[in-house]
């Protein structure tokens, strides 16, 4: 725990830094209208750097993360379809290399249908408001478990207020979002939720029949 605490208070300090650096080079009004900012504040701080550089980087930056996404997706679906919350076969395992090849194939079919439908900025605002929904559900969650009677306290103890507050922080974040959002971003993400509420309808009747 201390490890993972001490992980991410670094990762909030770099990013913290990034942006004390990047306003400190480039007032923020100029840094909000760019359309690269990093690379805005690459050209005024260092001009001799060539300033397609930044563009390898993030391309770099975006494949690394794509790729752990991808990987992480896939066994959450394995891991899940081993619950019997998804079709079990999702949760088969390749022989030889020991992956969830199906579920790995049959994410790379949603992410095409995804690909196929939307622009990247629909699919990244819509992967924004997808994930404050996801936070948001995680707060409420833990709000339930703190206060179901007879519940067993973890290794790991947060007061009530701290759930709550990061439901408010998110639902406000949400709402900002929704509000300037255009309407593709937000049908997107409406029509994902339903699918995934369906599936689960589905799964959650199924397995109430089974004997």
């Amino acid at each position: 725990m201390r490890r993972s605490l001490r992980a991410t208070l670094a990762a909030a300090g770099l990013y913290v830094a990034v942006a004390i650096t990047a306003v400190s080079v480039v007032p923020w009004r100029e840094l909000a209208a760019a359309a690269s900012p990093l690379s805005e504040v690459m050209k005024r701080s260092a001009p001799g750097i060539p300033s397609n550089l930044m563009s390898y980087i993030a391309l770099f930056s975006v494949a690394n993360t794509a790729l752990v996404n991808y990987v992480t997706a896939s066994r959450l679906i394995y891991g899940m379809a081993r619950q019997g919350l998804l079709p079990r076969g999702l949760g088969r395992v390749h022989g030889v290399r020991r992956t969830p090849h199906v579920a790995i194939l049959g994410l790379l079919l949603v992410l095409l249908a995804l690909a196929s439908v939307g622009s990247i900025a629909d699919l990244a605002a819509a992967t924004v408001l997808l994930l404050l929904v996801v936070f948001i559900a995680v707060n409420a969650a833990l709000v339930v478990l703190k206060r179901r009677p007879g519940e067993a306290p973890g290794r790991f103890e947060v007061p009530l207020a701290l759930p709550l507050a990061g439901m408010v922080v998110c639902l406000g974040l949400l709402a900002t979002r929704l509000a300037s959002a255009e309407w593709r971003a937000p049908a997107l993400a409406g029509l994902l939720l339903l699918g995934s509420a369906g599936l689960y309808a589905v799964m959650r009747a199924a397995k109430v029949e089974t004997p």
